[in-house]
């Protein structure tokens, strides 16, 4: 339930920012800008425009992002930040989140039965759950997610995906340590009446279909809806790896006047398809999607040994933007309701696991504007979950597991302040205190005894801490810039049923980069280099005990766990109808004192015994990887066009696992993907076609040991189908 007290004081900051700037409501302000396509002229092209502009493009244009929590250029953003539209992914048959993150350098995705994680520069999670967040922290219009789940959610009606590398500590906050993924969804337009209708059809019975509609309810009110279905057959000979969501979300969006700008959403979510699933390894000649038939497992819960996934999630969120004159005050309120249940076989066991969740935020912002030399953001934030009544049952070993009470509360105040000391010289210093309170308390029993006396544990716990910021960034052309900076961020502590409370995970970084442009705006090219130092990093990995029970324990990692790489982004219009784009990253990366022991008399493959991790590298981190695209647009005399599109991914190999064993190794690989499509002269339809994975290459993204065996998941594997777009109206 919300916190009075922090709710009133959020009511009172406004009013007295209201107070304070109300004299600023008698000058003419320009309307707040949206997350609707920009507008970049006829010679530019844009990552929100459609492909018909970028055929007619002679520049690259400006690209938006939010990355410093308002709108600015890309290339004017001393962040390292990449981002991808919302129609390149529905071209290129992209569906999910997931999908489109790891286009972007340095990310990689860990799938799993609870969700997938991403892992940005190696930092991420195995295990991203209650008391172990993820160290990439997803904003979904400007709101934190924290399951897996909804993060991997279809991509309705998405303007685009930003991904920030490196520590976001300050106007991000906690369990950003390792980056941040902003998810921004169209908002309604004004004095637009449209309708967009989006159907794919592909293989393995895909089938996705979109539909979005925008009305105008008068000069000042806009109301867009937007529905989406998407399925697909099991990847995996079983049926399992299969897809079946829908996703719908309405806006409202209210703007009496220019300074005053509010959005009203509302959006559900809901999964009903078998679920994840894996297969034996080695392959031994198999296919890597061909799995052993699930009803042929172990009679541990017969009859009802039926793989599920069932997700429903609810969400309703405000968004109030004032133009106050000298400042803008920006309020974001969230409530979500979240029900994940899932019974699956997942690494030799029987798993059913209920997952409820309740959640309220608050984020208050108020942020200079005008062009003075010294420019000022400052906010609150207040966040509060409620998971319990969860219930996690491995019939194989009969343990059940009740979480009792979990609460996971958090406040905070940050500022970031910005000086021009000179027209191209700017530095940047921010701050933010954080207050986190977590109470969780579970029952480690059975099936016949769920709740017994012995076996309740848990932890009450506050923690207190600090992120700070310094950068400096200097233009040293009207097109090219150099930033630096230093900077801070830390994960909430917790509880782990099995090894207890934890310590909150703090790195300090150090990051040092330039954006440029040359030959008339034609040719892109950003660079960065970065350092980072871990304290306490937490580490989640299962835990093999000599009955053959597996549980997932959490430790601190004491030592200096550290990541160093480089990376470069390239964007090359070097005709007017060809275009070649690509990034290069090279990243290094060593825990500190990270041993895990295990007691296990049988030894391997069951279980690995005294693991000494010191100075191996962090899993899910190839040391190197690159992307390479290129694109040509054939104009024709009609108006109309074909976007040629080819693109590939490499990566060097690497252990995707923390145990270096046989089966954890993945391979260095390339996947290569195309697509064509044809946009009509008058730009109100078009058809694509697409295929992703073109040599069916197995990406290997899990492994654990099952008994004799180990037990492995692959990324997608080639799949292919058309897109067709149109505007009814």
């Amino acid at each position: 339930m919300r916190s009075l007290p922090a709710r009133r004081s959020i009511c009172v900051s406004i009013w007295l920012a209201c107070s304070l700037c109300t004299p600023a409501f008698a000058q003419s302000s320009p309307p707040a800008p949206g997350n609707g396509p920009a507008t970049n002229g006829s010679d530019a092209t844009d990552s929100n425009n459609s492909g018909k502009d970028r055929a007619q493009a002679k520049t690259l244009g400006v690209v938006t992002v939010t990355a410093e929590k308002k709108e600015t250029d890309l290339q004017k953003t001393p962040v390292t930040v990449s981002t991808v539209d919302g129609e390149t992914m529905t071209q290129q048959g992209i569906t999910t989140v997931t999908q489109a993150a790891v286009l972007m350098p340095g990310v990689e995705l860990q799938n799993a039965n609870s969700g997938p994680s991403f892992y940005i520069r190696g930092i991420g999670t195995k295990v991203a759950a209650f008391g172990s967040p993820s160290p990439i922290a997803t904003y979904i219009d400007g709101v934190y997610q924290a399951e897996p789940p909804v993060i991997a959610g279809s991509m309705l009606d998405v303007n685009r995906v930003e991904v920030l590398r490196g520590p976001q500590g300050t106007i991000y906050g906690r369990n950003a340590t390792g980056g941040a993924v902003n998810i921004v969804t169209n908002d309604p337009q004004l004095n637009e009446l449209s309708d967009q209708l989006t159907v794919g059809l592909g293989n393995y019975n895909s089938v996705q279909a979109t539909n979005v509609l925008n009305l105008p309810l008068s000069d000042w009110a806009a109301l867009r809806v937007a529905v989406d279905k998407d399925r697909h057959s099991g990847y995996l000979t079983n049926g399992l790896d299969d897809a079946d969501q829908t996703n719908g979300r309405v806006k409202l969006l209210l703007q009496p006047s220019d300074n005053l700008r509010v959005v009203l959403s509302a959006a559900e979510y809901h999964q009903d398809n078998l679920g994840t699933g894996n297969v034996t390894i080695p392959l031994d000649g198999r296919g890597a999607w061909t799995a052993e038939p699930y009803n042929t497992a172990d009679a541990s819960c017969s009859p009802n040994c039926q793989p599920y996934n069932h997700l429903t999630d609810k969400e309703y969120t405000g968004q109030l933007d004032w133009d106050l004159g000298p400042a803008k005050l920006t309020y974001i309120i969230n409530h979500q309701d979240y029900l994940y249940t899932y019974q699956q076989q997942f690494s030799g066991l029987w798993e059913y696991k209920t997952s409820p969740r309740s959640q309220d935020s608050d984020e208050l912002r108020l942020a200079s504007t005008g062009d003075g030399w010294f420019h000022w953001l400052t906010g609150l934030y207040y966040f509060d979950a409620n998971t319990g009544g969860g219930i996690d049952h491995i019939y194989t070993f009969d343990s059940v597991q009740t979480t009792n009470v979990a609460t996971d509360r958090s406040k905070a105040a940050f500022g970031q302040l910005t000086f021009d000391l000179a027209d191209t010289v700017h530095l940047t210093t921010g701050l933010r205190y954080t207050h986190d309170a977590v109470r969780q308390w579970d029952y480690i029993g059975t099936s016949e005894d769920p709740t017994p006396a012995s076996g309740l544990s848990g932890i009450a716990a506050n923690f207190h801490y600090w992120s700070y910021k310094v950068g400096l960034d200097w233009s040293y052309t009207p097109s090219g810039m150099l930033y630096t900076d230093y900077s801070t961020a830390s994960s909430e502590g917790g509880s782990n049923p099995y090894t207890g409370p934890y310590a909150p995970e703090h790195i300090r970084a150090f990051e040092i980069g330039s954006k440029n442009r040359w030959l008339d705006d034609r040719l892109q090219l950003n660079s960065a280099a970065y350092y980072y130092w871990y304290t306490n990093y937490q580490l989640s990995y299962p835990h093999y005990l000599s009955d053959g029970d597996i549980n997932v324990y959490t430790t601190d990692v004491s030592g200096t766990t550290t990541v160093a790489g480089l990376e470069s982004e390239l964007d090359y219009l070097f005709t007017p109808t060809d275009r070649l784009g690509g990034w290069i990253n090279y990243n290094h990366t060593s825990f500190g004192e990270a041993s895990i022991t295990e007691n296990c008399p049988v030894g391997p493959p069951t279980c690995l015994v005294d693991i000494n991790l010191k100075g191996e590298p962090l899993p899910q981190a190839p040391k190197r990887s690159a992307s390479l695209s290129y694109e040509h647009y054939f104009n024709f005399g009609d108006g109309s066009n074909i976007t040629a599109h080819f693109d590939g991914k490499y990566k060097s190999g690497s252990f995707i696992d923390i145990y270096h064993f046989e089966g954890s190794y993945a391979a260095g690989a390339t996947v290569w993907n195309a697509r064509l499509t044809y946009y009509s002269a008058d730009n109100k339809w078009s058809l694509g076609a697409y295929i992703n994975n073109i040599s069916n290459k197995a990406l290997l993204q899990q492994s654990n040991p099952a008994g004799p065996a180990f037990k492995a998941m692959f990324g997608d594997p080639r799949t292919f189908g058309v897109v067709f777009n149109i505007k009814l109206f």
